[in-house]
């Protein structure tokens, strides 16, 4: 991602916080040119580079000042040799997990409630050769990878549990790994694979694609799903998945 002035662009490289730091922002861009460069967080300046550079990695806190919505506004200020200064547009970056509690509330409900909205199973639909099931699975990021990340993580690797009644594959555990393109309009699309069994016999892959469509809070993202199940050397237990779920990761460890 870059922010283009006149003469002066910043690749902005990676800019993400993280559950176990919340107070610290990550910061890694570059510019195409040696110059003096300030960062701009809603508006405050939280760094101010004393020579004339190309690249930063940053960690800068973040502890004081306050996000709207769950998100800070990140934008560059580049002053060049010949003392003209070039300003970069506007970027958000989402603070994880901002639990707001008001006086007199209790922030173990809070906590709870949230969880039990991180562990609605996801709807969705198989569509086999000749009819369709209704199912309900749940996937759970373990180790995610923030680095190259944005408001995202860049990949991670889940757990998955899937229930689909009155169908012969009617319990199916599995293991994924998945990388995130964040891409304007959209919250994100990813693309993945996935190694599922029964237990009995049945061992799929399963590629996938996903698409991030809403920001429910600055905790969990919509997302609608497909998918797409074989055995290998085996025929006739291929079948297609549709879904839509939430996706959240504040349960898992960040790396």
């Amino acid at each position: 991602m870059f922010a283009k002035g006149d003469s002066i662009e910043v690749f902005l490289i990676e800019a993400y916080i993280t559950d176990e730091k919340p107070d610290t922002l990550t910061l890694t861009f570059a510019t195409s040119d040696d110059c003096y460069t300030k960062v701009f967080l809603n508006n405050t300046e939280v760094f101010s580079s004393n020579e004339m550079l190309n690249f930063h990695n940053l960690l800068l806190d973040v502890s004081k000042l306050k996000a709207d919505e769950g998100i800070l506004r990140l934008r560059f200020e580049n002053t060049a040799q010949s003392g003209k200064t070039y300003k970069s547009d506007v970027y958000d970056v989402r603070v994880p997990r901002v639990i707001i509690v008001e006086d007199g509330g209790s922030y173990l409900l809070s906590c709870i409630t949230g969880a039990i909205i991180y562990m609605i199973p996801s709807p969705g639909v198989a569509f086999f050769n000749s009819d369709q099931r209704i199912f309900f699975t749940k996937e759970i990021p373990i180790i995610v990878n923030y680095s190259g990340g944005f408001n995202y993580p860049s990949s991670y690797i889940s757990a998955e549990y899937s229930h689909m009644p009155d169908s012969r594959f009617l319990n199916l555990a599995g293991l994924g790994y998945k990388y995130i393109f964040e891409i304007p309009v959209i919250e994100y699309f990813s693309i993945g694979i996935n190694g599922r069994t029964d237990f009995l016999g049945f061992n799929s892959v399963s590629p996938e694609i996903s698409i991030g469509l809403l920001k429910l809070t600055n905790v969990f993202t919509i997302y609608a799903r497909a998918r797409y199940n074989f055995q290998p050397g085996i025929p006739g237990n291929e079948f297609t998945e549709v879904s839509i779920g939430l996706f959240s990761h504040f349960f898992s460890f960040n790396f």
